[in-house]
């Protein structure tokens, strides 16, 4: 994208060259938030050493104060093409547009195929399907003295990842497709907590804050 954009830069005499530090646990910290806490600290003492930051869009909230509002820097065709732009908090707060989607990433769930065929079982499509077909192989693991299986891990880790992942849950349970985020008070939001607290206490082994890359579970998220 860097290398793309600098050609385009040269060829239209733009003037304009970008020059990328990409911070990674190979050069740098390993940590996630000590990586805001890097750009938390450029941005208090407003250090002018970059001009674009790249950042977690749940750190939306927490940048805003020190960017500027795109809407006044770009023609409003150009954010247009952005869906939600002006709308999600995702990208904009306090009625500012500070950020547009460079990539989107998601999750999705990994099934263990060949436990899901030893008993004869089809992937779950909802929640209370996932409980019910984890507690019944559960038990019958445990009836074969298979003590160290894991059902189920949500990636709820203590990092954006797992913060990313308790947002991903509580969208699952809005009414529609169609739906916004539901609000935290909401008796969706509620519901969801409900359910995590029950895939945690009868399906997860006793915790699902466990390190996601390091396990083999019946379904992964």
């Amino acid at each position: 994208m860097v290398n793309s954009f600098n050609e385009y830069s040269t060829k239209n005499d733009l003037d304009i060259e970008i020059h990328l530090d990409l911070f990674t646990p190979a050069n740098a910290t390993r940590h996630t938030e000590d990586f805001c806490s890097v750009i938390d600290q450029f941005l208090q003492k407003r250090s002018t050493k970059y001009d674009i930051y790249f950042y977690n869009n749940i750190y939306t909230s927490r940048f805003e104060p020190h960017f500027v509002d795109l809407n006044e820097l770009l023609p409003k065709n150009h954010t247009d093409m952005y869906v939600d732009a002006q709308t999600s908090e995702s990208y904009s707060f306090n009625n500012k547009l500070i950020g547009l989607p460079v990539f989107i990433n998601y999750s999705v769930m990994y099934n263990n195929m060949v436990i899901l065929n030893k008993y004869n079982r089809t992937i779950p499509k909802t929640w209370n399907e996932l409980l019910e077909t984890g507690k019944y192989i559960l038990e019958k693991e445990k009836e074969q003295h298979n003590d160290d299986i894991l059902i189920y891990n949500g990636a709820f880790i203590d990092d954006e990842i797992g913060m990313g992942s308790i947002y991903e849950f509580m969208y699952s349970f809005r009414d529609s497709l169609e739906d916004p985020f539901p609000d935290l008070l909401s008796e969706n939001a509620v519901n969801s907590l409900i359910m995590m607290k029950k895939l945690k206490n009868e399906i997860s082994s006793g915790s699902l804050i466990i390190n996601i890359y390091y396990i083999d579970p019946l379904l992964l998220k």
